[in-house]
């Protein structure tokens, strides 16, 4: 099963490793979020001159395959950056930034489930096992925060799942 501090903390690490976000305590370039608000929220603490990561919740679904449950998460995130209002330029050239970025987390999701799949993903989350680059699907975001516009990828992971009755749960067992 999935859970949510596996799926912030890998994020979470992507955003502090990569050098154009990096993301620190002191300069906050990440935060996960519910997609209303995302919308509501008319300010965040983040630094959004420069490039910031917003994790959304994830959705999921259980199917049943060969045998086993598999626990599957449709997440999404958005790369975004403000923009200076009415000036087209800089807004092309941050989106085209943003994408490039969100580009670059994609990819590096997918060596990690590569190197999961080698034997060498030491650290890297099973959900990435069946992370599936061909569901991966991006929209133009904005404007949010005061101005900001970006990239909203949305992603699939999944893992085995273990759904166990546990008699002693129910006050009744008919």
């Amino acid at each position: 099963m999935i859970n949510y501090t596996d799926y912030e903390s890998y994020f979470l690490n992507l955003a502090k490793d990569y050098k154009p976000i990096s993301h620190t305590e002191d300069s906050p370039r990440f935060a996960f979020m519910d997609i209303d608000e995302i919308l509501s929220v008319a300010q965040t603490a983040m630094n959004m001159a420069n490039p910031c990561m917003v994790l959304e919740n994830p959705e999921g679904e259980l199917e049943y395959i060969n045998s086993n449950i598999r626990d599957t998460n449709y997440g999404a995130f958005m790369i975004l950056q403000r923009v200076t209002i009415q000036n087209a330029e800089d807004k092309r050239l941050k989106m085209d930034n943003c994408k490039q970025i969100g580009m670059a987390i994609i990819n590096q999701m997918f060596r990690h489930k590569v190197q999961l799949a080698s034997g060498r993903g030491t650290g890297i989350p099973k959900m990435l096992s069946l992370f599936d680059l061909s569901q991966v699907k991006y929209n133009k975001v904005g404007p949010v925060f005061q101005n900001c516009y970006g990239w909203r990828f949305e992603i699939n992971m999944a893992q085995g799942s273990q759904l166990q009755y546990v008699e002693d749960d129910w006050y009744s067992n008919d």
